[in-house]
């Protein structure tokens, strides 16, 4: 291993020509600073179609992207696949690509009674035993939007 704080293993963040990202198949330029995170892909046409105009910018294995405008504002849609590994290459290489908010949309569960099938949740906060998250941060840093 170099002893130069600069060096990077290709394993580490495998680009592709022309500053393509390896997972994502996106380059600068290709997103919208922001981009709404569903866990499906093919919940990413579903609602690129409800937007004034999209594009499909790329798809490949769980991640699909879009492209386009809703109501005057640039915005991108990008499939992360199911659980924090898969995430966690989607949001770097999006990040990587210019990508600056993020908005996880998709199913979750709940605990309390009042919350039926069907209603829409805002989360305020999460707990993390996930595995990835504490790569990034100690798990008692608290897991709450900003």
């Amino acid at each position: 291993m170099s002893n130069n704080k600069d060096w990077k293993s290709e394993a580490e963040r495998p680009e592709l020509e022309g500053k393509l990202q390896y997972h994502i198949r996106c380059k600068p330029g290709d997103v919208a600073d922001t981009v709404l995170l569903p866990g499906d892909p093919d919940r990413v046409p579903k609602m690129s179609k409800l937007w004034d105009e999209s594009k499909e910018i790329a798809a490949y294995r769980e991640h699909v992207t879009h492209t386009g405008k809703y109501k005057g504002m640039e915005i991108s849609a990008c499939s992360t696949g199911a659980g924090g590994g898969s995430t966690s290459s989607a949001l770097e290489e999006l990040a990587e690509v210019g990508a600056k908010k993020f908005i996880r949309v998709g199913t979750t569960s709940a605990i309390q009674e009042q919350i039926k099938p069907g209603d829409l949740i805002i989360s305020s906060g999460a707990v993390r035993y996930d595995g990835t998250s504490e790569n990034y941060v100690n798990l008692n840093y608290p897991a709450i939007a900003d």
